[in-house]
Formats: structure tokens, C-alpha cells, sequence
């Protein structure tokens, strides 16, 4: 349900979205984020790990 749940708030859709619908928007809260970054972020959560800063952090370079 990784595609259905919110990565902020947890909150579960009370159905899945469509496969052309590619914007993941929580009606429980309203964050908004595309649809595979959600479920990422979801998953990172269930895993234990913290993604709030992943997307602020850049690759490091040698």
C-alpha cells in the first residue's frame, strides 16, 4: 500500500490511485508530491530510516 499511504502524516487514500495519476496529494493533510517519491519516502519510513532531508542532499564529489 506503499502508493496509497502518506509518507507525512500516514494517513491511508481510501483507494488506490490510478496508474496515469502520477501526483500523490493526501487528503488527510494536503501534501503534495509525485507519486513514486511518495511511496519511496513511505517505504524509507516503514524501513526505520529518516527521508525528511533526502531530497536536500547532493551527491558529494570527489
Amino acid at each position: 500500500h506503499t502508493t496509497m499511504d502518506c509518507a507525512q502524516c500516514g494517513a491511508r487514500a481510501k483507494h488506490a490511485l490510478p496508474l496515469s495519476e502520477r501526483t500523490y496529494t493526501c487528503t488527510a493533510c494536503g501534501a503534495e508530491s509525485p507519486r513514486d517519491k511518495n511511496s519511496a519516502r513511505v517505504m524509507l519510513v516503514r524501513a526505520g530510516l529518516n527521508p525528511a532531508s533526502a531530497d536536500l542532499v547532493s551527491p558529494a564529489t570527489c
